[in-house]
């Protein structure tokens, strides 16, 4: 999954003075989401939560991650989460953490800017240690990322600018289905922007879901790929402004995530055609998804106040809430053996918390 671009405004230049576990408030719930019951105490993962961060679970339900911004060199660490257990390790990278994914045998991979704005993508072991990090692109660009991983291989899509103008285009670099270095996946007219990539992975084929800007609003595009060309087609198109996507596959459905206008939409396969559901409660930032026994999750950062919202489908029915007091960001949503929870940061701690 990759990184919201959102950072609360209250959690810059904030020094972590003591350790807090953010208490729980209550909520309004959005329309057809009952209010759920209070949230179960969060638990930390590790302290310091300034920076940018992702997070992914295990199907055994261990949540792995890495953040940036919690050490003068700018390093990275990796952390791992689970029944109240954490451990961190600093990495030999330093930059800023775009997105992170599990392999599914031992390696926590990230991809990150580094200090020198190249595009970078490395990997950690359950056991510690770092391997070489490799330069996927060297463009001193702005950039957008996702990846997936599996059994010591990878796919990386991200975006950079090409061009006098800054326009941007999507790349991808892989060893998952075969290897293939940076190669280059959407090229469009000078006025149009592809961005904001995210990626999921099932049964040998990359799903891939961006944003696509002109000056008039954006839609969003879904792609797929065994390896050779991909099959492109629009996905969202209503409304103005549609962005921040967040893809997953589960049990061979597709669910899709993202902010339409200031609102948080759904969609997704799961009982055979495409449906939608927008939730009530507003945002314009970018949300997440995770599934699991057939149980939905969606996490996402309220506008004002800043907190973090947590809702989930059981059985045809949702149920939402807030589960922190904020101010806080949420950073994606796991679910495993059918539970779902959020991880969020707050100035002082990257946490979890579930129903």
């Amino acid at each position: 999954m990759r990184v919201s671009r959102f950072i609360p405004a209250a959690l810059l230049g904030v020094v972590a003075a003591v350790l807090v576990v953010p208490s729980q408030a209550a909520s309004a719930s959005p329309p057809a989401v009952a209010a759920a019951a209070a949230a179960a105490p969060a638990s930390t993962i590790t302290s310091c939560g300034i920076g940018s961060a992702d997070a992914v679970s295990s199907v055994s339900g261990t949540i792995r991650g890495a953040s940036s911004g919690c050490y003068a060199d700018r390093s990275i660490k990796f952390f791992w989460h689970q029944g109240g257990i954490s451990a961190v390790q600093k990495s030999p990278y330093r930059g800023d953490v775009l997105a992170t994914a599990y392999d599914g045998d031992s390696y926590t991979y990230v991809v990150y800017v580094d200090v020198s704005k190249k595009l970078r993508l490395g990997r950690m072991s359950d056991s510690g240690k770092a391997t070489q990090s490799v330069v996927l692109s060297a463009a001193n660009s702005y950039f957008t990322a996702d990846l997936v991983a599996a059994h010591g291989k990878y796919w990386v899509v991200w975006s950079e600018q090409v061009g006098s103008t800054g326009q941007q285009e999507l790349f991808a670099r892989r060893t998952l289905n075969g290897a293939k270095g940076k190669t280059r996946i959407t090229t469009t007219s000078s006025n149009v922007q592809d961005y904001e990539p995210s990626v999921a992975y099932s049964a040998g084929r990359l799903t891939l879901v961006w944003t696509r800007g002109t000056t008039t609003g954006s839609d969003l595009r879904v792609a797929r790929s065994t390896g050779g060309s991909w099959a492109a087609s629009t996905f969202a198109s209503t409304g103005k402004f549609n962005s921040n996507a967040d893809v997953a596959i589960a049990a061979g459905k597709t669910y899709v995530v993202w902010t339409r206008d200031g609102k948080i939409v759904l969609r997704d396969n799961s009982g055979g055609a495409y449906r939608s559901k927008q939730f009530g409660t507003p945002s314009w930032n970018a949300p997440s998804v995770a599934v699991s026994a057939g149980k939905v999750y969606v996490s996402w950062t309220l506008d004002s106040p800043e907190q973090v919202y947590l809702a989930r489908k059981v059985s045809g029915t949702w149920q939402g809430k807030v589960v922190n007091a904020g101010p806080a960001a949420a950073i994606s949503a796991v679910a495993a053996g059918g539970s779902g929870q959020v991880v969020y940061k707050t100035p002082r701690v990257i946490a979890v918390v579930g129903f």
